[in-house]
């Protein structure tokens, strides 16, 4: 949460699990971060994301994604910056039809917020176009000197059928307008697998 200004708490809920031979995890009781504590490992666990906004003694509650908005029966694995104008932005897996994990029809989304979380504008379909195992996960990372935020996620392959020969996919998309508009994804998992 450090490099989240200007919001001072955040809610999260939990996500009922499916136990199976790849996952011993039935349940995430829901938490509240309140401090810079809040980290990756945690946004991991969200199933939908609020966000408190404090000025001076006013808290607002705002909602980025909840289910069966857009279309979407569940939002899941957010992401949250803000960029060097001091717009937040949002990123995370649109699951159309249901909780499970890729390979699925999952996009990701962007939802920006330049009044400080207050409110935010509809989303963005940044994996377009989309792949019939859909794309998930995604990361934001902000470069402070240019400016340029980049997206990262995977796709066109779960992790559980990923193979040497045919690896989960890592994409990247990138924003020089502080999330506004967006590249098209570059697929660069030839960066990251060594042969």
């Amino acid at each position: 949460m450090n490099d989240v200004f200007g919001v001072s708490k955040f809610v999260s809920g939990s996500t009922r699990r499916v136990q199976n031979k790849h996952s011993q995890l039935n349940y995430s009781k829901y938490f509240w971060s309140f401090n810079s504590n809040f980290n990756i490992q945690h946004a991991k666990m969200l199933f939908f994301i609020l966000s408190f906004i404090s000025t001076s003694n006013e808290v607002t509650e705002s909602m980025l994604f909840t289910n069966n908005d857009y279309g979407s029966k569940y939002y899941r694995i957010p992401a949250i910056v803000t960029a060097n104008d001091g717009s937040l932005v949002g990123a995370c897996d649109k699951r159309w039809n249901n909780l499970y994990d890729l390979p699925n029809k999952i996009d990701v989304v962007i939802r920006r917020s330049i009044d400080n979380g207050v409110t935010w504008q509809e989303p963005i379909t940044i994996s377009s176009p989309g792949h019939p195992n859909g794309y998930g996960d995604p990361a934001l990372v902000v470069d402070r000197t240019t400016g340029t935020i980049l997206c990262i996620f995977n796709g066109e392959n779960g992790f559980w059928g990923s193979t040497s020969d045919n690896p989960q996919k890592i994409f990247v998309c990138k924003s020089t307008d502080n999330g506004q508009t967006w590249s098209p994804k570059v697929d660069i998992t030839a960066q990251l697998y060594a042969k």
